[in-house]
């Protein structure tokens, strides 16, 4: 997975979650891969949109793929 941004407020596991969230990954199959539940990933998810400062998943996917197209033709 290419992290373009480091982000010191998160926990390895809600950098895991981060990973599985900009793939596109729904809920149930993000709880199944990081062996929790749902109710702990929708926590996760939260944490995450409020220390990127996104509005919801789409727009922390969206930001993810724009700066890595930006990146890739630096």
């Amino acid at each position: 997975m290419i992290r373009l941004h480091a982000y010191p407020k998160l926990t390895k596991r809600q950098l895991q979650a981060y990973d599985l969230i900009v793939t596109g990954e729904c809920l149930p199959v993000i709880a199944e891969s990081l062996s929790v539940s749902v109710s702990a990933v929708k926590e996760r998810v939260g944490i995450i949109l409020k220390a990127t400062k996104c509005a919801n998943r789409y727009e922390l996917i969206g930001r993810h793929y724009r700066n890595v197209i930006v990146r890739l033709t630096d």
